[in-house]
């Protein structure tokens, strides 16, 4: 694998990318055309291309999403 041979399956490439206590944005930085970091600013610039009352739509949905998550959280814990 170190000598770009052989690539590593992926639960496999999950455990190396675990055990280095990092994100696979780092690790694939050189090869990622939108890492993780720059998807934030995509998606914004998309919801300006839309219609305001669809934006809204959209945003009201990610909001309950992010809420119901946290929501499950809480009755995890």
């Amino acid at each position: 694998m170190e000598q770009g041979v052989s690539f590593p399956h992926y639960d496999r490439l999950i455990k190396l990318i675990d055990g280095l206590e990092t994100s696979s944005d780092v690790l694939f930085q050189d090869v990622i055309q939108f890492p993780f970091k720059d998807r934030p600013s995509l998606l914004s610039d998309e919801l300006r291309g839309l219609p305001p009352d669809l934006r809204k739509r959209i945003l009201d949905f990610v909001d309950f999403a992010i809420r119901q998550y946290k929501r499950d959280l809480e009755y995890e814990d």
